[in-house]
Order: structure tokens, then C-alpha cells, then sequence
């Protein structure tokens, strides 16, 4: 049986670990699906969440480090550019409403929709079984299953926020400390723009790709990517440069996974986290990240539990 690597932050590997710790692992979202991970022995890095694990479970070898996986070769990030560039890190801790649920209240929540559909389906078998209609209370949950479900999901999301899990995910993506903000300086958008493409030039990365969100102070206004290449930071800051959002903005956060092709989980992730963005008219469709994965099984779950057949 096979024991694993991991790597966080693009530097540094811990393991070996068993499948079962793995699993455990990737379970209790310590790690997420995208997080990399190298089968002792072998030199390529996959995402965990790819990974066939057996049934079986063994006892940790020992075996050689792998090397790190890999990363974007054509521009790497220059981490002491940065540094020196400065990033006025106000924390993203957001307030929470008088009125909101704690993560525990919206835990009793989920469990109390979850047994609601539960207990209409058991009875439905027993009223099959017994070849007697069923309860009224029973079918009208049945017939309102779309509805808890959706509510289920709300309350899913909300948990996540309260619970900083997105937090968690969104590190995972993440060069180590490529996540910073500034703060805007100038009075109208020309003064902001410019400072903001300085501080960019400064730290090199102008020509990165990566996403970025306008804020006013802990109140997200807009959040979007660059891809790379053509579609870069300073282009697509200079797209932004008359727009609303970086009038009313005072910071401008910076975010730069450490692949380029996790640049559309990191913004799907970053938008879900902040559904209240004042200008973002949309969520990207549901994609190949930690929150989509475990949304499309609670569905799945869902459906076959409301199903008959």
C-alpha cells in the first residue's frame, strides 16, 4: 500500500503519511483536493483529491523526500520584491451581524433540515411497506425537499464563512506570503490607479497573473483574475482604472497561486467566500475546487435520499 507527500506552500514537504492519515487528512479539511501530493517513491506530484485510495490501510515506512512539485517556470514570483514592495495587511476578519447564526447554530440547522428529509424518506418506505398512504406532515416535506435542500446549501456556505474553511482553501492555492493588500493612496481613481501600478512595478508583479479584489476597508467591492500572459495584472488594472469600484476603493488585495491554472478555483472560491461584493454581478460556475467537490456529494446524497427507486 502506498504512503504519501504533501506540500502547502510550494517549499516545504511533510510525510510520509498512510492512506488512512491521508484520508483523515482530506475528511477533516486539513487538506484540501487540490493540495499536492507525491506517492512515496515516485517524482510526480498530483492533486490529492485524484487519488484512488484502497480500502486497506498500513503502517508508515520510511522513504526518500521527493523533490518539490513543480510550479510555473515562465515567471516566478520574486517573494523579496514583494517583501520589499510592502503590503498594509489590515486583517480580513469580517464583523458579524447582531443577527447572524454562530457556526454552531448553523450546524443545528443543517442537521435539523438534514433529519426533516431523512425522516420523510423513512416513512415513505414504512407507508410502502405497510401499503397505507403517507402522513400529510410527511409528503408536504417531500413535496418542499427542493426548498430544505437549497436551505441546506445556504446554510452550508454560511458555515463555511463563520468556520474561515474558505480561508483554509483558498491558503492551500496560494504562493507563501503572496496574499497581501495595499492601501490605496490618492483621493480619485487616476491617483489610485497610478499608485496601485507602482506598488505593482515595485513588486514585481505587473506582469503576473493572479487575482485581485478592490476593497473599502473590510467591504469587498469587486473581485476578479488575470490569467496570464496578455490578460496580466497591470492589464487588467488599467482596465479598472475609471471604474466605480476603485473610486470608492481604499485597498487593493493582492492574491497569486502558485499555478496558473488554479487561478479560476482561487477567484470561484474568493467570490463565494465574499458573496456580498457590491459590483460582481455573478459567481463563476461551480468548478474543480474543495467547496464545488463537497457541494456536488451533499446533492448527490441529497437526491438519493428523497429517491424511491
Amino acid at each position: 500500500m502506498k504512503e504519501y507527500f504533501y506540500c502547502l506552500d510550494g517549499q516545504t514537504v511533510d510525510g510520509p503519511h498512510s492512506e488512512r492519515e491521508m484520508k483523515e487528512l482530506l475528511l477533516s479539511q486539513k487538506l484540501a483536493p487540490e493540495t499536492q501530493v507525491c506517492p512515496a517513491g515516485e517524482k510526480d506530484w498530483i492533486p490529492l483529491g485524484s487519488v484512488r485510495f484502497s480500502e486497506e490501510t498500513v503502517e508508515m515506512t520510511t522513504a526518500a523526500i521527493p523533490e518539490l512539485p513543480p510550479v510555473d517556470e515562465e515567471r516566478p514570483v520574486d517573494h523579496q520584491a514583494i517583501a520589499e514592495a510592502g503590503s498594509d495587511d489590515d486583517g480580513e476578519a469580517e464583523e458579524e451581524g447582531e443577527k447572524d447564526l454562530s457556526k454552531y447554530q448553523l450546524l443545528k440547522v443543517i442537521r435539523a433540515d438534514l433529519d426533516l428529509l431523512w425522516k420523510a424518506q423513512r416513512e415513505s418506505l414504512i407507508s410502502q411497506i405497510r401499503a397505507i398512504d403517507l402522513d400529510p406532515a410527511y409528503e408536504t416535506t417531500r413535496k418542499q425537499a427542493k426548498l430544505i435542500k437549497a436551505r441546506v446549501n445556504e446554510s452550508i456556505l454560511a458555515y463555511w464563512q463563520k468556520d474561515r474553511t474558505y480561508d483554509q482553501w483558498i491558503r492551500a492555492l496560494v504562493w507563501k506570503d503572496c496574499d497581501i493588500q495595499r492601501k490605496l493612496r490618492g483621493s480619485n481613481c487616476d491617483e489610485k490607479y497610478a499608485d496601485a501600478k507602482q506598488w505593482l512595478t515595485e513588486a514585481k508583479l505587473i506582469d503576473e497573473a493572479g487575482c485581485y479584489c478592490f476593497k473599502a476597508n473590510k467591504k469587498y467591492l469587486y473581485i476578479g483574475k488575470a490569467g496570464g500572459g496578455e490578460s496580466n495584472l497591470g492589464r487588467r488594472l488599467n482596465e479598472h482604472r475609471h471604474k466605480v469600484w476603485l473610486e470608492e476603493a481604499t485597498h487593493l488585495r493582492i492574491i497569486i497561486p502558485r499555478h496558473r491554472s488554479w487561478i479560476s478555483k482561487l477567484e470561484r472560491l474568493l467570490l463565494m467566500n465574499y458573496p456580498q461584493t457590491r459590483y460582481n454581478t455573478a459567481t463563476p460556475a461551480k468548478g474543480n475546487n474543495a467547496a464545488d467537490h463537497i457541494l456536488d456529494l451533499l446533492e448527490k446524497e441529497m437526491n438519493d435520499l428523497l429517491s424511491d427507486g
